[in-house]
């Protein structure tokens, strides 16, 4: 902020600090050559308007309140606009270069060489931090090019640092495994997973600070199969899942015969196209694959647990949220798993392709919309919310 860009304020300024300077007693008089000599009246107060910040400043004067800061300041009238950019504070005291910021007014005392200040216009907002950007997940296809580029681009950094990695590790450590699946936690334990993954991408750089994880949305990818004429109808996971090919498909690579976090996976094509040439167990190894085994995406076809009405049924049956976290877990989850094959039908490595993270948002969607359906129209209160099982 700029103080006093103007010639009024300047003006003002100087004004007050020559009321400071002024004696506030008359003494004796003396004969000076060259002295010229007055009695001032009591000096009134000085009411400036400096930048927009309203201001009454009275010269020899002293405020009682409550101190909630100091700031430095050669020149009295400045100590406004510090007030006025101090959360709460209300007025000042000036004296010796040093402004005495306050958030209560109290009694007034004369005081020689004191400048005290009030502020008459309304004080700003306590400050708030509106975040740098919002979470707003959108399904693959509705990202711009661009934005799957920077996903995509995303994931390799993450697997070049090891960072992606670690997220491996987390589910598959043991207690963390069973307390992610087949309880009650199952859809909180990804939820939170899921997060922790979104903001370690966001930290990897400015480029990826506003990224948020896409979600798969097999159940339009299935309703675009079935309502396309059956001669132009696609076959496969991969050939009606643009989502897929973007993460490297399944076609392209060959078996390898690597350990891949304690695993292996010799029936498995292992695929090297972006991103997925990028991960290793151990990252900047040298005996790094640098491939992910994968199943038979492109001769694998799209199962009916995709389709809307499975998807309902299992979303909108349930009677509570334990019922629907379990039909939701057996399907579209756990079918989807395994219908994907490699490391995705392996419950404690999963994560380590990256369409886990897009399928578990998509899980985490279904979540939200049973919520929305069946437990926010009850407006219950907090006392209810912690005895009902909905």
């Amino acid at each position: 902020m700029v103080l006093f860009p103007s010639i009024q304020a300047a003006s003002a300024a100087l004004v007050v600090a020559l009321a400071a300077a002024t004696s506030s007693t008359q003494g004796m008089s003396i004969t000076q050559p060259g002295a010229i000599s007055d009695v001032l009246e009591a000096t009134p107060p000085l009411n400036c308007v400096l930048d927009e910040v309203a201001c009454t400043i009275t010269p020899d004067m002293t405020l009682d309140g409550t101190d909630i800061g100091t700031t430095s300041q050669r020149d009295p009238a400045n100590c406004c606009s510090d007030c006025q950019n101090k959360p709460g504070c209300i007025a000042f005291n000036w004296y010796d270069g040093v402004c005495s910021l306050k958030s209560t007014q109290g009694k007034s005392y004369p005081s020689p060489g004191v400048v005290s200040g009030v502020i008459t216009s309304s004080a700003p907002p306590e400050p708030t931090t509106a975040p740098a950007c919002p979470r707003i997940r959108k399904s693959w296809g509705a990202l711009s090019a661009s934005e799957q580029e920077t996903f995509v681009s995303a994931l390799e950094i993450a697997m070049d640092r090891g960072l992606y990695q670690k997220f491996v590790a987390i589910h598959e450590e043991k207690m963390s495994n069973i307390q992610a699946h087949g309880s009650c936690v199952f859809l909180f334990w990804h939820r939170q997973f899921l997060l922790g993954f979104e903001n370690m991408l966001r930290s990897l750089g400015d480029r990826f600070k506003c990224l948020t994880l896409p979600y798969w949305d097999y159940v339009q990818d299935y309703a675009t199969m079935q309502n396309t004429p059956q001669a132009n109808r696609c076959r496969s996971i991969e050939a009606c899942s643009p989502i897929t090919t973007a993460l490297g498909g399944s076609t392209q690579g060959s078996i390898s015969n690597a350990n891949f976090f304690g695993h292996s996976f010799l029936t498995n094509r292992c695929v090297n196209q972006r991103p997925v040439n990028h991960m290793c167990t151990t990252a900047g190894s040298a005996s790094c694959p640098k491939c992910l085994p994968r199943g038979d995406w492109a001769n694998t076809p799209m199962i009916s647990d995709m389709s809307i009405s499975s998807v309902r049924r299992s979303v909108l049956s349930g009677s509570n949220v334990l019922a629907v976290s379990q039909a939701i877990e057996y399907s579209p989850h756990n079918i989807i798993h395994s219908t994907l094959n490699g490391p995705m039908a392996n419950a404690r490595i999963s994560p380590m392709d990256p369409i886990f993270f897009m399928h578990h948002n998509t899980i985490d969607l279904l979540h939200t919309i049973y919520y929305h359906c069946r437990v926010e129209p009850l407006n219950l209160s907090d006392s209810q919310q912690k005895n009902d099982m909905r």
